[in-house]
């Protein structure tokens, strides 16, 4: 698992009676506790309490694994994860373009354990379609120890997904330590929040080859901000986090006041230089409109810069959110509801309510085309709005 790009079954068996003799090659520093891992896993699962890393006997079978580059220091959707595993009865060998693809011929060692027929194993995840293989754990609503995610991100390396989407904040609250605003961890985390320390401890992902792209959902699910800063909502905002759905004053952040984007600017900074990949995610989905369709002050705003709606005036939310993002070295990610003919096409979307509302997005692109002129349209058209639509 991913199932394999091709598979040769032989009828020889690799015999896991005795210590296998583990060497390696042009691997990054990544691959020893991997194959420590490895040993201890496999020991367990076969029963030989002895199976161990052992560079020295010579007669025991070798396990090979050669890499053809060390890995990125940040790790990317486009690095190279595939391997080739051959297995015969005298010796096993992994080779791999980076030390993903060793990392993961590891795993596919210890799911094997006990097959009496595959010999040699390709695995290229990028012959298949999925170069982004997520899970999402919501940690505002249901917090999790890092012991706990650690042992979910072990789980994760078992069954090959490479992405951790960690949502760190929404109405119930915010989960990380922010030194420039801490009134964000002291009033909008019920104490429940994990410090910087702790997530430069996430290094533990990147060591099984998993990034963690963080979500901070604005501007609505934004109660954990406006509990610890009331004056950047859009209305009177609740006084506590939300617990429950019956709590019903969830106003959104205030989309015309010049704090809101100094404060996302500082803390977004500070997250952004805290958690290495280069995708960061701003949520933007559920935004109620009638908090800012019932503000004086928003709607002066609205009509004094011709914006038609509470769309328009979340694209504007959009833009200068991307520029904060890009400014601090991201490329941003939004949920459905942020996309629009005129958002920008740097922004990536992943689709939570399907394909239904992304083709109806579509269509007011092709009417935004229809309006411009005959010699534009292939040229837009050509730069199809799916292209940059994610689906996980």
């Amino acid at each position: 698992m991913p199932w394999p790009s091709q598979i040769d079954f032989k009828s020889d068996v690799l015999s896991l009676n005795r210590p296998l003799r583990i060497q390696s090659s042009r691997c990054d520093l990544r691959v020893k506790p991997a194959v420590e891992r490895f040993c201890a896993k496999l020991s367990a699962q076969t029963g030989n309490l002895y199976l161990h890393l052992d560079s020295e006997a010579k007669d025991n079978p070798p396990l090979t694994i050669h890499c053809v580059a060390q890995g990125l220091p940040v790790q990317r959707v486009s690095e190279d994860e595939s391997y080739v595993l051959s297995v015969d009865a005298a010796s096993a060998k992994l080779n791999a373009p980076t030390s993903l693809g060793a990392m993961h011929g590891l795993q596919t060692m210890l799911q094997l354990a006990g097959d009496r027929k595959v010999g040699i194993f390709r695995q290229s995840p990028f012959g298949t379609r999925f170069p982004w293989r997520g899970l999402m754990i919501d940690v505002s609503r249901h917090f999790m120890s890092l012991e706990q995610l650690e042992r979910q991100i072990d789980g994760m390396a078992a069954v090959k997904p490479n992405v951790l989407h960690l949502h760190l904040s929404d109405d119930q609250g915010r989960r990380i330590e922010s030194k420039k605003a801490p009134k964000l961890q002291r009033l909008g985390s019920d104490g429940l929040f994990y410090t910087q320390d702790q997530i430069r401890e996430m290094a533990y992902s990147r060591e099984r080859g998993i990034r963690v792209v963080p979500e901070f959902d604005v501007p609505g699910h934004s109660t954990c901000w406006t509990v610890a800063y009331p004056d950047l909502a859009s209305d009177t905002p609740s006084t506590r986090l939300v617990r429950n759905q019956s709590d019903s004053q969830l106003p959104p952040l205030h989309p015309t006041n010049e704090k809101v984007y100094k404060l996302l600017d500082a803390v977004f900074g500070e997250m952004a230089s805290l958690l290495p990949d280069a995708y960061f995610h701003v949520g933007g989905d559920e935004v109620d409109p009638k908090y800012w369709n019932k503000s004086e002050s928003i709607q002066a705003f609205m009509k004094a810069h011709d914006f038609k709606d509470a769309n328009a005036l979340q694209a504007m939310f959009n833009k200068r959110l991307l520029a904060i993002v890009t400014k601090h070295g991201k490329h941003m990610i939004g949920w459905d509801e942020v996309l629009g003919p005129e958002l920008p096409k740097e922004t990536m979307i992943q689709s939570w309510r399907g394909q239904t509302h992304i083709f109806d997005v579509d269509m007011q692109l092709n009417q935004f085309i229809d309006a411009l002129s005959p010699e534009s349209y292939t040229a837009r058209r050509a730069n199809r709005l799916d292209e940059r639509v994610l689906t996980n």
